[in-house]
């Protein structure tokens, strides 16, 4: 791992612990269980994309991640890991599921909200 990359990733954890503790903007887990922050506009983020505004109070759309991995010089591998635990709930790949846990219990979201999702999920499913 490379420093460059070794210092996205501490700036995105640093500037998301920020974003937790801001009255200016709302996060939680959508109904599809994906982690969202909304801004005090109401425009909807990715935790990579409100890490952004953040830093460079400019909006960026969720499908323009590789713009937020190159302002904050963080290789590819960790934006789309970042990007795929924040929209994931059911995944099964283990380092993706300990980030994901990471981001819920930073952003101080709700672990309940995420079970509660996944059941829906399956109910929905079978039938049930």
């Amino acid at each position: 791992m490379s420093k460059v990359s070794n210092k996205g990733v501490y700036k995105f954890w640093a500037a998301l612990r920020t974003l937790a503790n801001s009255r200016s903007w709302k996060r939680n887990l959508d109904s599809d269980g994906e982690i969202r922050l909304y801004d005090k506009d109401g425009n909807e983020y990715c935790p990579l994309t409100a890490v952004y505004k953040k830093l460079n109070n400019e909006y960026v759309d969720m499908g323009q991640t590789n713009i937020v991995r190159d302002a904050l010089k963080m290789e590819s591998v960790y934006e789309s890991r970042i990007v795929g635990a924040a929209d994931d709930c059911d995944s099964h790949n283990k380092t993706q599921q300990r980030l994901r846990n990471k981001m819920i219990k930073v952003l101080k979201l709700k672990k309940k909200n995420e079970q509660f999702l996944k059941n829906e999920k399956e109910s929905e499913e079978t039938g049930w």
